[in-house]
């Protein structure tokens, strides 16, 4: 113990300002290892991709490794460790796992000091770091693994849905309550996102949450890379939620449109069946005063107006006018049509 305190103290002051030190040990029992120092986007902390890679070194004889410098950035920045990872091939990534694990991910800046003591457990396990940040990342994985044990996996979908949402909001409650660093906030938005089957839905739910986070990283980071790599997310649930209101808006236009032509289709049907029924109408049942039936008779025997009139003692005129009368009851438009009425 005496030991490590020591190394700790060495480090912490001999650092110089502006300058970054990572260093430790890796169990001097192994053969000599080779250790890298990568730089991580806010979702790579699983994966090795190779073009990550800033620097590598080699462990002395009693497992002792350093990097130091003034070239990292001032900014708090997502960094890894690992040691023997396997060859290069392709430039394929490779998918961290397994039992054993050899590497962390950490926070970290260029003024920054980070020191491994030896262990005998999993590589890089027994670490102190300077960064704040990193101390607000470790509680923040602390609070997950304490959640994922409360909120266990179930095989009845409901039950799942309903545990997986209470982990998220218990993330994003932490996040806002507990948590000050915009890329301790943007990580924590990463284990939200390993949870959701789509972020769009959390999104829609909390905008505020994810924009506040957005307007964070703009106002620390500038237009660097984690805030550009949010905002590319950001932009495209927004794009997509855009979308999918306007195809939304789209088909109930279209439904609207289609109940209303088939409401105005509906209507001149009636009416034309209507109308049909009124010129269907049995001729027998129409009210006609004593003096149209009796016109309408001579009518239907082929008299004209002016035999009508004669044989009636009434003026042609007035004939007419008992006709178009006829007419309007009996829903025709001229003699020809009332014949056929009476099918005559």
């Amino acid at each position: 113990m005496l030991f490590r305190i020591l190394i700790i103290l060495v480090f912490l002051f001999s650092r110089v300002e502006g300058q970054y030190s990572i260093s430790g040990y890796i169990d001097g029992k192994e053969e000599v290892k080779t250790v890298y120092l990568s730089l991580l986007q806010y979702n790579e902390e699983e994966y090795l991709s190779w073009d990550q890679v800033l620097q590598t070194t080699k462990t002395d004889r009693n497992g002792y490794f350093e990097f130091k410098g003034k070239l990292l950035s001032d900014k708090n920045k997502l960094y890894r460790v690992h040691a023997d990872i396997p060859t290069r091939q392709n430039n394929t990534e490779i998918h961290f796992g397994g039992n054993n694990k050899n590497y962390l991910n950490f926070i970290f800046s260029n003024n920054d000091t980070i020191v491994f003591n030896p262990n005998v457990g999993n590589l890089f396990d027994d670490f102190s770091n300077t960064n704040t940040a990193d101390h607000q990342l470790r509680k923040l994985l602390d609070y997950k693994n304490l959640l994922r044990n409360e909120y266990i996996s179930s095989k009845n979908p409901d039950i799942e849905k309903t545990t997986k949402d209470k982990f998220v909001n218990e993330i994003r409650n932490f996040c806002n309550d507990s948590l000050d660093f915009p890329l301790v906030k943007l990580l924590a938005v990463r284990e939200i996102e390993k949870e959701v089957t789509n972020l769009d839905d959390d999104f829609n739910n909390s905008p505020d949450f994810y924009l506040n986070i957005q307007t964070e990283l703009s106002n620390y980071y500038g237009k660097d890379s984690y805030y550009q790599q949010f905002n590319r997310k950001i932009s495209s649930i927004t794009l997509s939620t855009i979308k999918t209101r306007y195809a939304l808006s789209k088909l109930v236009i279209i439904i609207l449109s289609f109940v209303s032509i088939t409401s105005i289709i509906i209507i001149l049907v009636l009416r034309s069946k209507l109308r049909k029924e009124k010129s269907s109408a049995n001729p027998q049942e129409i009210i006609l005063t004593p003096q149209e039936e009796r016109i309408l008779k001579l009518i239907l025997v082929g008299k004209s107006n002016k035999d009508i009139a004669a044989e009636l003692f009434i003026s042609p005129s007035t004939v007419k006018t008992h006709s178009s009368n006829i007419y309007s009851k009996l829903h025709v438009s001229s003699r020809i049509e009332l014949l056929r009425k009476f099918k005559i």
